[in-house]
């Protein structure tokens, strides 16, 4: 697989899941970027080639900033509110990473699979 580097937004501020106590809170990662959906659906394509089958879930890309865990309401719903205009700038990608996630009692484990570096 081949990419050129580009410049993906990093805005927006929420939790997972999406109903019940939030157990996730993300900063989200390239707003609908053409380039960012274009390598996500190449890696969907590739997996069902393999046989792998494809996540039913919406995908979300996103930077995981915190685990919730004792939290209260209140406090998460004011600091959600307090940065729900959030803009961090913009990050240059000349590299991704796939990663694998295991569920554990002990939290996930992520293991990096692939790295693709950009080409030129």
């Amino acid at each position: 697989m081949e990419f050129g580097a580009f410049f993906l937004p990093i805005t927006g501020i929420g939790t997972f899941p999406s109903k019940g106590p939030p157990k996730i809170i993300w900063i989200g990662v390239g707003k609908a970027h053409p380039h960012l959906f274009q390598i996500h659906k190449r890696i969907q394509e590739a997996a069902l080639a393999v046989g792998i089958e494809p996540e039913l879930r919406p995908w979300h890309p996103h930077i995981t900033i915190a685990r919730c865990r004792d939290v209260s309401v209140q406090s998460l719903r004011k600091f959600l509110q307090s940065n729900v205009d959030l803009d961090a700038g913009m990050v240059r990608v000349d590299t991704f990473h796939l990663y694998s996630s295991k569920l554990t009692p002990g939290g996930p484990i992520h293991t990096r699979e692939l790295s693709v570096h950009c080409r030129g």
